[in-house]
């Protein structure tokens, strides 16, 4: 037999080395897109965590502000680093007259070290 002047077609070696190098090509793409996805998840995470944590902060401090004393007692009770105990009218129907009670108000702050979270907490009356 005479071999072919024009041979057409691709040998296995060739089809071989491209589909390394497209194998290659698609992890390291794929890898870059992992790595994005989980950036903007963290960042996405970390915008959220910053806006509820200022929105607690600034609650905090519209009812310090408004803390008001019950009675012959301070209007603010308690107060330490990690820790406030206040008596105010804030959010009460009626506040601006003075015959609404000032309902007591704590907030502290509680570090949970296995987790690594922080998170404050608040609570009303009594």
């Amino acid at each position: 037999m005479k071999p072919r002047a024009r041979q057409s077609g691709v040998t296995l070696v060739e089809l071989l080395v491209v589909m390394a190098i497209g194998s290659v090509l698609s992890g390291a793409l794929l890898l870059t897109w992992f790595s994005l996805n989980n950036s903007y998840s963290f960042t996405t995470r970390s915008s959220n965590a910053q806006d509820f944590a200022r929105d607690a902060v600034a609650r905090m401090g519209r009812e310090l502000r408004d803390a008001e004393p019950k009675g012959a007692d301070l209007a603010i009770k308690y107060a330490a680093n990690d820790e406030i105990v206040f008596t105010t009218t804030f959010n009460e129907q009626g506040n601006d007259s003075r015959l609404v009670e000032p309902v007591e108000t704590r907030y502290w702050y509680y570090w949970d070290a296995a987790r690594h979270v922080g998170r404050i907490y608040r609570s009303r009356g009594g």
